[in-house]
């Protein structure tokens, strides 16, 4: 049996120093803290120009924050543990999808990340599946917006790092409702086009 080795950064493979690597904080330590870092220190001062021209600087603050966190505490450890955690709730909105969606939805099943991609039939618009899941207090981001050019308009992407098992669960069932109710509204147009 073939054993799998760790996937290593594009950077430790770089041989010709093409690469710059970036990071945040904002997945790994604080979702609200907008810090990261660069990786290739003979770069940085371009960086620090672009910063600059953008908003000044990073907050003082945001940045005491973080250097007294990594300071006091296991980062390494503190990943791992947030690994398990996002993997239960995502595997918790996989098998609501799987048990609540209608026929014809389809749905990625990530390895990793917080995010979980949705395909609606092509006949839908995800706004308007939007619009329904709001009135029943569920948001999602229209997969339209993740597109370079013309998006399609019947995708979706679906966040579960921010909400525990059991609320994920009840924010699929009620997705799936609005997604069941946008597919009845689109039989009916397409009824009376044909008619």
């Amino acid at each position: 049996m073939l054993r799998r080795l760790p996937s290593k950064a594009i950077q430790a493979i770089d041989q010709r120093g093409l690469v710059i690597s970036l990071g945040t904080f904002s997945k790994i330590f604080c979702p609200g803290l907008r810090l990261g870092w660069v990786a290739r220190t003979e770069v940085l001062d371009k960086y620090v120009i672009l910063k600059q021209a953008g908003d000044l600087h990073t907050s003082t603050l945001d940045q005491m924050i973080a250097s007294s966190y990594l300071e006091a505490y296991d980062l390494e450890a503190d990943i791992v543990q947030k690994r398990e955690v996002y993997r239960k709730r995502r595997d918790a909105m996989v098998r609501a999808l799987e048990q609540e969606m209608p026929p014809g939805i389809q749905f990625t099943r990530p390895k990793g990340g917080l995010f979980l991609w949705v395909e609606l039939p092509e006949s839908l618009d995800a706004r308007q599946v939007l619009a329904r899941s709001l009135d029943r207090h569920v948001a999602f981001v229209p997969g339209e917006a993740f597109f370079p050019a013309q998006g399609r308009k019947n995708t979706l992407r679906l966040n579960y790092s921010n909400m525990p098992e059991e609320r994920i669960v009840e924010g699929v069932r009620r997705l799936a409702a609005a997604v069941r109710e946008e597919l009845i509204a689109d039989r009916k147009v397409e009824m009376q086009t044909t008619a």
